[in-house]
């Protein structure tokens, strides 16, 4: 929209992801420092088990895990030019 010396403009974006996913497990090694990740010195050593085995933090829930996010975003911007006065 244009008025005078202004120049609106309206904006929005919606994005909406839906996905399942599975994951095998793996380990994690932390290290402390870099001197001890050269010298191959874990801090911490941590297995991270099969996603599709029972859960403990959800009331023993198994099987494949369904992923949900959305995004909603707006915009709006006025962009006005200023016009030199007239002696």
């Amino acid at each position: 929209m244009v008025s005078g010396n202004h120049f609106v403009k309206v904006g929005g974006d919606t994005r909406i992801i839906r996905m399942t996913t599975d994951q095998q497990g793996g380990i994690t090694y932390s290290f402390a420092n870099l001197d001890a990740f050269l010298a191959n010195t874990p801090a911490t050593i941590q297995y991270f088990g099969d996603l599709s085995e029972p859960s403990p933090f959800h009331n023993g829930a198994s099987g494949p895990k369904h992923i949900r996010q959305e995004y909603y975003v707006g915009f709006a911007q006025d962009e006005c030019t200023c016009r030199p006065t007239s002696r």
